[in-house]
């Protein structure tokens, strides 16, 4: 390793090569946090794509099957156990950071958890009010026959993005001081992320960049491959477009992306979070109260003693 503990920056572009740089060389410390939640998260992907080939309905809409979801949510509960361990890297360092065991969570992971989830739940309602408020006007414009009618609901959902992406910036710091033990608060983080909430959102974007382009190009390349091996085992009706075969291809067309592509995305945004915030801890300045101090009876006894010494005549 070249960087034993992470140095927080603050400048865009300083701040992604710091990241990018960090991650690339502790990959060994990311595969000993997600080697052991690997399994985990294979099974639970690989039951959900089970479960949609054999059991789910086809959706007229799309012509595709209506997928099950509920193990990737168990699956985003391992993910999360990589969030916190990664979140303990960064601000304690890779030789004294306590990875989160999954089945033994602390008091404190839960509520990180509780309180992802209730932020996600705020905002998702939020949002929910936003959209359907735009949509009631949108329905007033058309019925008035205004031209400018259809642009509403385009107008919403780029504002509802805006508003989410803005409240978990704003909220985010919340989840590394939680993550490493200490008790800020959801309006503590609110304060403290002011003036950071562009760099939580842009830099991510500059650090990964890499990342993004090369799993596109997999994307890409990996659907060309699996389209030939389509074609050789027999087309539409052949051993992987049906069944168990296409669970078991696009198990394998999708690995990449699960376990490595999207793991090292997660860290490079985490990794970007707990750097402003150490930074924004360091240099918070605020004006410190002297505490009252206790009176010294001892010294004040001492005082008196001497004065009463000095009143006192000299005997001849």
């Amino acid at each position: 390793m070249s960087i034993l503990y992470f140095q927080p920056t603050a400048g865009y572009k300083d701040t992604a090569k710091n990241v990018y740089t960090y991650v690339k060389d502790h990959l060994d410390v990311f595969w000993d946090i997600f080697k052991p939640l690997i399994p985990y998260i294979a099974i639970c992907i690989f039951l959900d794509a089970l479960i949609t080939e054999y059991y789910m309905g086809v959706n007229p809409k799309t012509g595709q099957k209506n997928p099950f979801f509920l193990f990737t949510i168990v699956a985003h509960y391992f993910n999360t156990c990589l969030i916190v361990s990664w979140h303990r890297v960064i601000i304690h360092g890779p030789d004294r950071y306590e990875p989160m065991k999954p089945f033994k969570p602390k008091k404190s992971e839960l509520i990180f958890i509780g309180m992802g989830i209730a932020v996600l739940v705020g905002v998702l309602i939020c949002s929910i009010i936003i959209g359907a408020s735009t949509l009631f006007f949108a329905i007033i414009s058309k019925s008035l026959g205004t031209s400018f009618g259809g642009l509403f609901p385009i107008i919403a959902g780029l504002f509802v993005f805006a508003f989410a992406t803005w409240c978990f910036a704003r909220a985010s710091f919340y989840f590394p001081s939680k993550a490493t033990g200490d008790t800020l608060s959801i309006g503590e983080a609110f304060k403290l992320t002011h003036g950071y909430a562009w760099r939580l959102i842009i830099v991510p974007l500059l650090s990964m960049w890499k990342v993004i382009l090369a799993s596109i190009i997999y994307l890409a390349l990996g659907f060309v491959v699996l389209m030939v091996a389509i074609m050789i085992t027999g087309g539409e009706d052949g051993l992987i477009s049906a069944g168990l075969g296409a669970v078991i291809a696009g198990f394998i067309y999708n690995a990449p992306i699960h376990f490595f592509f999207t793991p090292i995305m997660t860290i490079i945004t985490i990794t970007v979070l707990s750097n402003y915030y150490q930074y924004a801890v360091q240099n918070t300045h605020t004006t410190p109260v002297a505490p009252k101090s206790e009176p010294d009876y001892a010294a004040e006894l001492e005082k008196h003693e001497e004065e009463a010494y000095k009143r006192e005549p000299e005997t001849p």
